[in-house]
């Protein structure tokens, strides 16, 4: 397939954003875009991250499992990747991804999340496109449920993959998330200890490989214990572990207006999340739209509580 490739028109306004303090800052994201959909992002000639646009398996698999919309794989700025998809264990997980779990909507339980109760699913709704004014990457998504009489559409969700400036240190973007209820019917979306935001770690972090007991975790509480952070109410958390290049992870900063967000930090595999039900029931009405807004930083070397906060103070400023 013949790939096109294009400058971000905002990249002139990046190089001249200044970053927190210890985060650096350098221009240069680029972006490919293929003809199957799939888009590539640069900083540089460094690979940072690609939007799944095609549906994809994994030999062997259930064919309910087939997905397309999400982001995989990542990359921090030394080349390290940080995300896997399709993993044995949770087949569902997908680098970084959005889905509900425990919903109630006409009568039925959709599962969107766990997609080989068929009961539900997320799939792409049409070829990701840029922005007109050049500063993101939007992607069409759509969240539907098995009905007797057939799948049923109940959410248009649209993504916002918006570059950053990057560092030696770490890779920087926003990701904003619009979910819009197109169906007759209202979506509840009851409590539970994920569902909404979620991330997959490296394959070498899996809980039977012996970095998975070295795996590091971070909460703008200051918690890290992996037991007492899963839960917490938090304005960032950093999920990270060793690699052949040293220390590397995630952090994930939750933007002021979104819903309030609580961790889910899985108590065996590498895997966490942001959720907004935790701890309670969240509605989604006929027309009514929720939004969630998050900066995701790809980070060499270990977690620093003082840089995440300040990267938090600015995007919320911004």
């Amino acid at each position: 397939m013949r790939a096109a490739l294009f400058f971000l028109t905002a990249l002139a306004s990046l190089a001249q954003e200044k970053a927190p303090a210890g985060i650096g800052a350098e221009p240069n994201w680029n972006v490919v875009m293929s003809g199957d959909g799939n888009v590539s992002f640069f900083a540089g000639s460094r690979p940072v991250l690609t939007y799944q646009h095609a549906t994809e398996t994994r030999s062997g698999l259930d064919p309910a499992y087939a997905r397309g919309g999400f982001l995989h794989p990542l990359f921090t700025p030394s080349g390290v990747q940080l995300s896997d998809s399709f993993p044995a264990d949770h087949p569902h997980h997908h680098g970084i991804w959005t889905a509900w779990s425990a919903a109630e909507w006409n009568g039925l339980t959709p599962d969107f999340w766990n997609v080989g109760k068929r009961t539900g699913g997320v799939r792409v709704r049409s070829k990701p496109r840029r922005s007109d004014n050049g500063k993101f990457i939007e992607c069409a998504l759509e969240a539907f449920a098995v009905t007797p009489g057939g799948e049923v559409v109940v959410l248009h969700e649209t993504w916002k993959i918006a570059p950053l400036a990057s560092s030696p240190r770490a890779h920087r973007f926003d990701l904003e998330i619009n979910q819009r209820n197109v169906s007759a019917h209202e979506l509840r979306l009851k409590a539970h200890h994920y569902g909404g935001l979620g991330l997959r770690g490296r394959p070498d972090w899996t809980h039977d490989l012996p970095y998975a007991a070295q795996l590091r975790f971070l909460t703008s509480n200051g918690t890290s214990d992996r037991a007492k952070g899963d839960g917490e109410q938090a304005r960032w958390f950093y999920f990270g572990g060793p690699s052949p290049k040293g220390q590397v992870g995630y952090a994930v900063l939750h933007l002021a207006d979104s819903p309030t967000q609580f961790t889910r930090f899985n108590p065996k595999d590498p895997f966490v999340a942001f959720t907004p039900v935790k701890k309670g029931l969240l509605t989604i009405a006929p027309d009514g739209k929720l939004t969630m807004r998050y900066r995701i930083l790809l980070i060499d070397g270990p977690p620093d509580a003082a840089e995440l906060e300040a990267e938090w103070r600015a995007a919320i400023k911004g």
